[in-house]
């Protein structure tokens, strides 16, 4: 039986969410004033660097029509990603 799924129209065996465990897996390193994303993570191809003081959001990494941003990125610009801070080639988070 898989959990979630009604078998047999039995109506009663949906989903509970309380029975997922939680997974943790490193995200990013803080290499001076940035978080460097782990490579593959988001994507492979470039290198992703977060400045410490942007708060994440998710809107970050995904477009309303839940398409990667940074595959998005990666197929118009080659070169690593800096968002926020001093960098000279940082994308400015808007206020």
């Amino acid at each position: 039986m898989v959990k979630g799924v009604p078998q047999n129209d039995q109506e009663d065996d949906f989903l509970d969410f309380d029975e997922f465990e939680t997974s943790s897996f490193l995200f990013a390193v803080l290499t001076d004033e940035y978080y460097k994303v782990v490579n593959g993570i988001l994507v492979a191809c470039f290198d992703i660097y977060i400045h410490k003081e942007i708060p994440l959001a998710v809107d970050y990494f995904v477009a309303d029509s839940n398409v990667s941003i940074f595959k998005v990125i990666g197929s118009i610009y080659k070169g690593d990603f800096y968002f926020g801070g001093e960098n000279p080639n940082a994308i400015c988070k808007s206020t």
